[in-house]
C-alpha cells in the first residue's frame, strides 16, 4: 500500500537518478493507493516532477501476486520498517531478489546481503546504486534469486507447522 512506512517516495527518486541509464526499465508499484489519497496524490506529483509519468505506475490492488511477481525482475522493498514482511517472503518464494534498506527490521533479517539480495542505505543515492547493480546483471539477479528461494524453504508450511507440532507436544 501506498503508505509513509512504506517510502514510495524513495524507490521513486532512485529510479529517477536511473531513468536516462535504463531506457528500457520500469517500475510498478502494486498495493492498495485509497487508503491515504494524500500520500498518493503525493507521489503521483513526485513521478511527473521525475519525469517518470510513463515509467514508474502505481498499479492499485491485485488478487493476482503471484503472476505480478512472475512477471517481475527485482523487488524493491524501501520499506522503513516491517514486521515479518509477506510480501518480501512472497517475492523470494518465487525466486525473486529484493533490494531493501540495511535499517529497516524484518527486511535487514530476510534479506542477507550480497546472498539473496542486497542491503542498502536508506538514501536515494545507495538505493539507485543497488538497484543498478541488479538491473545491469541478469546473472546477479538468477544467483540471488535462487538462494531467496532456497531460503524461504525455512518458512513452508510443513516446516511452521511441524515446528508448532513440537512446541505444542513438548508443552503438553
Amino acid at each position: 500500500r501506498l503508505d509513509p512506512q512504506k517510502c514510495p517516495e524513495l524507490l521513486v527518486r532512485s529510479f529517477a537518478l536511473l531513468k536516462d541509464r535504463f531506457p528500457d526499465w520500469s517500475c510498478e508499484w502494486w498495493g492498495e493507493t485509497s487508503l491515504k489519497p494524500t500520500v498518493t496524490k503525493d507521489i503521483e506529483e513526485l513521478i511527473e516532477k521525475e519525469g517518470l509519468k510513463d515509467r514508474f505506475k502505481l498499479k492499485g490492488a491485485t488478487d493476482d501476486v503471484q503472476s505480478k511477481l512472475r512477471d517481475a525482475s527485482i523487488f524493491a522493498f524501501p520499506s522503513a520498517y516491517e514486521g515479518f514482511s509477506l510480501a518480501l517472503a512472497e517475492a523470494f518464494a518465487m525466486g525473486l531478489p529484493a533490494i531493501g534498506r540495511n535499517d529497516c527490521p524484518s527486511v535487514n533479517t530476510l534479506i542477507r546481503n550480497e546472498k539473496n539480495g542486497l542491503l542498502v542505505d536508506p538514501t536515494a543515492e545507495s538505493f539507485a546504486e543497488g538497484l543498478a547493480k541488479l538491473m545491469e546483471s541478469e546473472e546477479l539477479r538468477r544467483r540471488l534469486g535462487k538462494q531467496a528461494k532456497e531460503d524461504m524453504k525455512e518458512y513452508s508450511a510443513d516446516r511452521v507447522w511441524g515446528t508448532w507440532e513440537q512446541l505444542i507436544f513438548e508443552l503438553t
